[in-house]
């Protein structure tokens, strides 16, 4: 869980992020999850008018329609820090210290969990923190 702390300092990062996305031509148009704006419903209705169109005219000029949707499984408990810092610095061109900021937040993490035998702890280099703010854009 992330303390109060990580959030209000990802809640003041996030606008630069998304500056810095929209500056290099944002992300993919048809990506639905976790954007402003956007959601599955709107997904569902691109698909349908995109079915309608191909139907229209008689059944011998009829288009093929298909459809793939993507859902990573286990992606915030997947995603690699050191893939994310080379999508923010060569894809999106963060500006130095916004990348500098994103690798300090992230640097030298520790999962503490407790089990049956004690107090365990390991070192974490990937994963989005639940409840996080830059958890879906990152």
């Amino acid at each position: 869980m992330l303390d109060t702390a990580g959030k209000l300092l990802e809640k003041m990062v996030r606008p630069r992020l998304l500056t810095a996305f929209q500056a290099a031509g944002d992300l993919l148009d048809r990506q639905f999850g976790f954007r402003r704006g956007r959601s599955t419903v709107d997904a569902l209705r691109m698909i349908i008018e995109t079915a309608d169109k191909a139907e229209t005219g008689n059944r011998h000029s009829w288009h093929v329609v298909l459809v793939a949707t993507l859902d990573v499984r286990n992606a915030f408990n997947s995603v690699s820090w050191a893939r994310i810092f080379a999508d923010l610095e060569n894809t999106f061109q963060v500006l130095d210290y916004l990348l500098r900021i994103m690798e300090d937040y992230l640097s030298d993490r520790v999962l503490v969990y407790d089990t049956a035998e004690g107090r365990r702890k390991r070192k974490v280099s990937a994963r989005v923190a639940q409840e996080s703010i830059l958890g879906p854009d990152l």
